[in-house]
């Protein structure tokens, strides 16, 4: 008998000498594990189109893997692992227009599955006198004086230059407060995490539901 070392798990296994050239692998298992084996299947499958009965048993394996891992959350060390090793690689559709067609099956199954209360951005609905007041001639005077105050700088991050909202501090729905000690200057992006914080205790509270 002859000893060798496994090329995948570096374990010793013995082997009779008729088989000390082609004995790689300590078993079937490590075979198929090896980058080599690996190599060579995709060299032989490569180009080949998937039979339809392939498809269907892919299709069944990652739907129950999906259904096994839902409520699972992923660890920090995983998702950072994941995002490096996604990290510079470019989508194989990247630059590739999308058909009429395809644009057509995406535009039905998107239509009306975010409209109103389904969408994430819901509010409550805007209620006419929101409307008309933002429309108003009178705020768009006192906006400006609120982005002059503020010296055209937002009052969180500190950019300037910047495209600003004037944002009530305590939503206009339910102060009806355009005073200027209820307004400050914000970005865009530092506006929009500011009125989701705020929505979000205040959802659901009857004073809000009855105003808005």
């Amino acid at each position: 008998m002859i000893k060798k070392t496994c090329l995948t798990c570096n374990k010793t296994f013995w082997v009779y000498p008729s088989r000390n050239n082609p004995a790689k692998y300590c078993s079937h298992n490590c075979q198929r594990a090896s980058l080599e084996t690996k190599e060579k299947l995709s060299k032989i499958h490569k180009g080949k189109p998937f039979s339809k009965e392939h498809k269907r048993k892919l299709s069944e394996h990652l739907r129950k893997l999906n259904l096994s891992r839902r409520g699972i959350s992923l660890s920090m060390e995983i998702k950072e692992k994941i995002s490096k090793s996604l990290m510079g690689r470019k989508s194989a559709k990247l630059g590739i227009p999308l058909s009429s067609e395809t644009k057509q099956r995406i535009s039905k199954g998107l239509k009306g599955k975010y409209r109103g209360k389904k969408s994430p951005a819901w509010r409550g609905g805007t209620s006419k006198t929101y409307q008309l007041h933002q429309t108003s001639r009178e705020w768009d005077k006192i906006r400006k004086q609120v982005y002059k105050r503020d010296n055209y700088t937002c009052q969180i991050c500190g950019r300037k230059n910047i495209k600003l909202h004037a944002h009530h501090i305590v939503p206009y729905r339910v102060s009806i407060d355009d005073s200027p000690s209820n307004l400050t200057s914000l970005c865009i992006s530092c506006h929009s995490k500011q009125e989701s914080k705020y929505y979000k205790r205040l959802k659901g509270q009857m004073e809000f539901n009855l105003l808005v």
